[in-house]
């Protein structure tokens, strides 16, 4: 990008915005340059003869295997699942079932292909690990696979480094800062595969539903491998998987859920000599996390909360310390400021996407329910922290100013709680009939815990005949008649940690996500913490504006209005909609002010309807696909093209910003008031630059009319979309 380009670019942002980004590239960069000096430990593990440095231990238990309810887990998927992460083949971001060890090729993503750059075979000696990790990483790395020998010497190890789609491989020994120069002008790569993957999350799944089947002893020692076999191949700020704070925290996180639901299975001897490298691999993680955190111009997102999660689970499960204790305190801390700041008062996201609602969600969710958990221990750990040498880009305040509490039961404050529940509700409220949300906005399929499978088996000749993502060659090659594919679009484990918490509606299928909400609640002060959302007034408030070009749409559905419907309006959000037992409609705004200023995960569909009768989708978002490998379907599936509101000339709704920061920054252009919120009609208006355009939903005895008016002559496209991406990574045919 030229200089003039780039101003041109930077012009774009608030004079505060850039204030803080160029303030956050000088410390970033002083910052980078010491921790660079410290991320070649040659042994993770810290000697316990060193008086200066104490032992690092994993202290606590959290999340106790027999206290969960297994009666959801169906016993056929939990079989299927664990045979393939035993195999090491995994299902992300539209990857279909894969191998990913270091002798597997790549499939290719649409068309782009790059072949295995090592083909290693690994062996028992472990010779194999110099073309894995730097030559100080080696020994210890050459240790672990010993280890990992001695407990199954028919262990497959996994290539960790390696985008599994396309081929193209990372290297761990290099630091993580040189890792995206490899990529550097290519198409067809995407990050995201190897840190989806390296979030492990697969790893609490296998540990419950190993579980379900009586069989976890057995799984505990692949549980074991896999771990270590992590740890040995992507050394402390080494390689991809450190590139991403995000992805560490969520990694963190993952790794201690896995622990505490395995360790009664693991000997005795073996925890005493995994226990100390997983913990010091923890505090490494947290205090890289901490010096790449996602802090960007004092403005957060779900990437920031990630980090926070990371360093909350990673201090609450060690021991006591300074940095420990400093972590436990800002983990809190940033909890809630980040509820206050990412949550809106309706208890929607302010990332203007369904999809991310939920990832924020979770992690808010389940990060409460591990503070709920904390003895007088971790209590006293609050109260004595200090904070005179913390120097991380996030503040951390003393203890005499912090709003949590760690002398109440709940230790955050109430306005916490009724967010959380609200947000569990819209998602509740905005859920289709058939149990699945609107994609409204992006879609990364993104998680925090993985523990229910929620989804189906599809017939092999099913997807094949509609999945456009995969090539022939997956599908020729695929021994399934059948394959489990998880749904993205199900929020029901989101929704039924925080109904456990809440201790609200009985358990739901997800009965493993409920469980472990309820048995966070250990005081009776928090019972009475119900949060009541009542339904919102009707209104008609149109206002007057000349708007000469008019179409109307009719959809016949039904021979007379369905009863017992149900209104929605989150007006934070900006969302309106209707629904019944097979019905639903829903009207899309989503431009408040107040979203993340980057609009990052926003589509150009605003006043898109979703339409959902008799189990068929008749209008509907079409999804995200992919977000940087191959800019063009990013740019395709985010367009007002791919919508059906009104288009007027070539003109996009907000508008990105030029080159590839536009996949990820668009211009504030729109503005939406909502007129018109009834049990049969929903309508709204939006402006952007010279552009006004109303839109009006109305329920008839006969079904929905649309109608529409613009000041400019404008047309409405209510085919859909040529393609359906139902989860990041998969690109389906819409046939007619």
């Amino acid at each position: 990008m030229s200089w003039i380009a780039k101003l041109k670019m930077l012009s774009k942002f608030p004079p505060g915005v850039l204030y803080h980004k160029a303030l956050n590239k000088l410390k970033t960069r002083k910052e980078h340059e010491r921790y660079l000096k410290h991320i070649l430990p040659v042994d993770p593990r810290v000697p316990s003869t060193d008086p200066t440095r104490p032992p690092i231990e994993i202290a606590s238990d959290f999340f106790r295997i027999k206290e969960l309810d297994f009666s959801g887990i169906d016993a056929g998927t939990a079989h299927w699942l664990l045979e393939r992460y035993r195999e090491k083949r995994f299902d992300l971001l539209g990857s279909g079932w894969v191998y990913n060890r270091y002798d597997s090729e790549a499939y290719g993503l649409e068309g782009h292909r790059f072949a295995n750059s090592l083909k290693l075979k690994p062996e028992p000696k472990g010779n194999w690990i110099e073309n894995v990790v730097a030559p100080a990483h080696v020994p210890f790395s050459r240790e672990l696979w010993t280890w990992i020998q001695d407990l199954d010497p028919n262990y497959v190890p996994i290539d960790w480094q390696r985008d599994f789609k396309s081929g193209f491989r990372w290297d761990a020994k290099l630091d993580y800062s040189r890792q995206r120069k490899l990529m550097e002008g290519q198409i067809g790569i995407d990050l995201k595969v190897p840190w989806e993957l390296s979030r492990l999350q697969h790893l609490p799944q296998m540990a419950v539903l190993s579980e379900s089947l009586d069989i976890r002893k057995e799984f505990a020692v692949e549980y074991l491998c896999q771990t270590l076999d992590f740890i040995l191949a992507n050394p402390i700020g080494m390689g991809v998987n450190f590139n991403c704070p995000m992805d560490i925290g969520i990694r963190v996180a993952n790794m201690l859920l896995a622990f505490d639901l395995f360790q009664d299975r693991l000997d005795a001897q073996v925890l005493v000599r995994f226990k100390p490298i997983l913990a010091t691999y923890i505090l490494e993680s947290c205090r890289h996390i901490a010096q790449d955190m996602e802090y960007r111009e004092g403005l957060t997102s779900n990437h920031y909360l990630g980090n926070v999660l990371g360093i909350l689970f990673g201090a609450a499960y060690l021991n006591q310390g300074v940095l420990q204790d400093q972590f436990l305190a800002y983990g809190i801390q940033e909890l809630q400021r980040s509820m206050d700041r990412q949550f809106f008062n309706d208890g929607s996201n302010f990332e203007g996407s369904t999809s991310y609602h939920r990832l924020s969600g979770e992690m808010m969710a389940l990060g409460l329910a591990l503070v709920l958990r904390f003895g007088p221990e971790h209590r006293d750990r609050l109260k004595c922290y200090t904070n005179s040498d913390w120097n991380f880009a996030g503040p951390l305040f003393p203890a005499t100013e912090q709003v949590f509490n760690a002398g109440s039961a709940a230790i955050l404050p109430r306005s916490f709680f009724e967010k959380l529940a609200k947000s569990a509700q819209f998602s509740k409220d905005i859920a289709k009939p058939m149990g699945t949300i609107p994609q409204f906005g992006d879609n990364d399929s993104g998680r925090f815990f993985r523990l229910t499978p929620t989804g189906r088996f599809r017939s092999k000749n099913e997807a094949q005949d509609s999945f456009e993502h995969l090539p022939a060659e997956y599908w020729n090659s695929m021994e399934f008649d059948s394959f489990w594919e998880e749904d993205a679009l199900d929020h029901t484990p989101f929704t039924a940690l925080v109904d456990g918490i809440f201790e609200k509606n009985g358990a739901s299928t997800c009965s493993l996500e409920y469980a472990v909400g309820s048995g966070a609640i250990n005081s009776s002060e928090l019972r009475p913490y119900p949060v009541s959302i009542g339904l919102p007034e009707s209104f008609a408030k149109e206002s007057s504006v000349e708007l000469p070009y008019t179409s109307t749409h009719m959809i016949p559905l039904w021979d007379s209005l369905p009863a017992a419907l149900k209104r929605f309006y989150y007006p934070d959000f900006q969302l309106l909609g209707i629904k019944g037992d097979e019905f639903y409609v829903a009207l899309v705004g989503m431009s408040n002010p107040e979203q993340h200023h980057s609009l990052s995960h926003v589509h150009n569909d605003k006043l898109h309807v979703e339409l959902e009768f008799a189990g068929q989708s008749l209008l509907r978002d079409p999804g995200t696909y992919l977000y940087t490998p191959i800019p063009k379907w990013r740019v395709d599936f985010r367009s007002v093209f791919a919508h059906n509101t009104a288009i007027t000339g070539d003109q996009e709704q907000n508008r990105p910003l030029e080159g590839r920061l536009g996949l990820f920054n668009m211009m504030h252009d729109v503005r939406f008031t909502a007129e018109t919120f009834s049990d049969t009609a929903l309508g709204g208006i939006i402006r952007y630059r010279d552009i006004v355009h109303r839109r009006k939903v109305e329920l008839t005895n006969s079904g929905i009319t649309i109608t529409d008016s613009c000041n400019k002559p404008f047309m409405v496209n209510f085919e859909p979309f040529e393609f359906y991406s139902p989860g990041y990574g998969k690109r389906l045919r819409v046939r007619n």
